[in-house]
C-alpha cells in the first residue's frame, strides 16, 4: 500500500505503474472478503533493514490467534521467495502465490521446460523440504504458481473472456476461442483461489480511495498521520457492516467526523480541575540566608501568636540548619566539607512562621528556632 506524498523524503518511493506512483511504502496484511487491515508495516528506503521473509513473518504474527487457526496467506512474485514459503509452511501456514524466477529456483528440472502449449501445466514438488508445489501454467504467458494447500490435479471451469491478439498468443486464441467472445476454459485451482484471494489490500485501497483526504502535505509526517486516520476509518466501516450497520459508506464517514468533532469538543471544554483555596496573605517567599552575616527573623520571637507545629506537602530544607551551617562555616573558615552540619530537608514547619523546621532531634529545632535570641 502507498500513501501519497511528493515532498523531499529519503523514505518515499517511486513506483509509476501503481495508482499512487509516489509516496510512502507500507507492507499490510488484509482480510480478502471484507478488506480490514489486519497490520500494516511502514517500510522505509533507509530506515528498514529487514528481509522480505522477515516482514512477512511479522505481518502473519498478527494474525488473531493463528498457531490455532488455519490462515491461507495469498501473495504475488514479490514475496514469494523459497525461504518465505518454508518460514510459513512451518508455522502451518497456508501459502498461494505467483513467484518470479531467480537465481536457483525454480528448479532446473522446471526451468528446462520450454513448450508454449496454451493451457497447459507442468507441475514438481519443492525439492528442499517436499513442502509445496510448484507448478507452471501455459496462459498468455507463461505463469509461476507456488501453493502448500492445493493438490496438483485440482481444476476448475472457468468463464474466460477473449484475450487481446499477440504474436506469441495468436495461434492460441484462434484455436480455442474461434468468434466466440467468451468460452469455458479448464485452469488450475491454485490460480483460481490465487484470483479470488489477492483481493485484500486492493480492496482496502479501495476503500480509502473514496473518501482520501486531499490536503497538500509539506510535513514528512503528516501523510504517515493521515494513512493511520484512513485505516481506523476503514476498519471501523468494515466492522460496523459486519455488524449490522445498513448505512452507506459515505453516512458512516460523515457519522465518524462528527463523532471524532465532538470528542475533541468535550476534551477542549473539560472545566479546570478544582485547585484548594490559598491564602495570599500567607504565602512565603524562598527565603536566602546570608553567608557573610546569617541572621534569623524577628517576627518568630512575637508571643502575641500562637506558634503551631504542622506538615505541609512537600519538603524543603530546614531553617534552623540553615542557620547552624551558615554560622558553622562563619565561625570556622578553614574547615573541610565533612565537618560542616548538614541540613535536613522536612516537611514539618511552623504554620504561624511559614518556616520548615526538622524534629530529628525531637523538638529541639522548633524550640530553638523561637528563642534563639539574635
Amino acid at each position: 500500500m502507498l500513501e501519497r506524498f511528493q515532498g523531499r523524503s529519503f523514505e518515499t518511493y517511486r513506483m509509476p505503474k501503481k495508482p499512487i506512483p509516489e509516496g510512502y511504502k507500507f507492507y499490510s496484511l488484509c482480510c480478502a472478503q471484507t478488506g480490514l487491515v489486519y497490520m500494516t508495516i511502514p517500510y522505509g528506503r533507509t530506515s528498514y533493514k529487514e528481509t522480505i521473509r522477515d516482514m512477512v513473518l511479522a505481518l502473519v504474527d498478527s494474525l488473531p490467534d493463528h498457531k490455532k487457526r488455519l490462515y491461507v496467506v495469498a501473495i504475488d512474485n514479490f514475496f514469494t521467495y523459497q525461504q518465505t514459503v518454508n518460514s510459513l509452511t512451518e508455522r502451518h501456514i497456508g501459502v498461494v502465490g505467483t513467484a518470479r524466477k531467480t537465481k536457483n529456483w525454480p528448479p532446473a528440472v522446471l526451468k528446462s521446460i520450454t513448450h508454449t502449449t496454451f493451457n497447459t501445466i507442468d507441475w514438481m514438488v519443492d525439492s528442499s523440504k517436499q513442502s509445496y508445489i510448484i507448478q507452471r501454467w501455459v496462459d498468455n504467458k507463461n505463469v509461476l504458481v507456488v501453493s502448500n494447500v492445493h493438490s496438483p490435479h485440482d481444476t476448475v471451469v472457468k468463464a474466460r473472456k477473449k484475450p487481446r491478439k499477440t504474436q506469441t498468443n495468436a495461434k492460441n486464441i484462434k484455436l480455442d476461442w474461434g468468434k466466440d467472445h467468451v468460452k469455458d476454459i479448464r485452469i488450475p485451482r491454485t490460480i483460481d483461489d490465487y484470483n479470488h484471494w489477492m483481493l485484500g489490500c486492493d480492496l482496502a485501497d479501495q476503500l480509502i480511495a473514496y473518501y482520501r483526504p486531499s490536503l497538500r502535505c509539506r510535513r514528512t509526517w503528516l501523510p504517515l498521520w493521515l494513512f493511520v486516520l484512513n485505516i481506523m476509518e476503514t476498519n471501523s466501516f468494515v466492522i460496523c457492516k459486519a455488524l449490522g450497520n445498513m448505512q452507506t459508506h459515505k453516512d458512516f464517514v460523515l457519522d465518524w467526523i462528527d463523532a471524532l468533532c465532538q470528542r475533541s469538543v468535550e476534551l477542549r471544554a473539560k472545566p479546570p480541575t478544582e485547585k484548594p483555596i490559598v491564602d495570599k496573605s500567607r504565602k512565603r517567599k524562598k527565603q536566602r540566608m546570608s553567608s557573610k552575616k546569617p541572621t534569623l527573623p524577628l517576627g518568630r520571637l512575637d508571643d502575641s501568636r500562637t506558634h503551631i507545629p504542622a506538615t505541609q506537602v512537600g519538603v524543603r530544607s530546614c531553617q534552623m540548619c540553615t542557620y547552624n551551617r551558615a554560622v558553622y562555616r562563619l565561625e570556622n573558615p578553614d574547615s573541610n566539607d565533612s565537618e560542616i552540619p548538614g541540613v535536613n530537608r522536612t516537611s514539618q514547619w511552623c504554620e504561624t512562621c511559614c518556616a520548615n523546621l526538622c524534629r530529628i532531634n525531637g523538638s529541639a529545632h522548633f524550640t530553638d528556632w523561637h528563642t534563639a535570641q539574635p
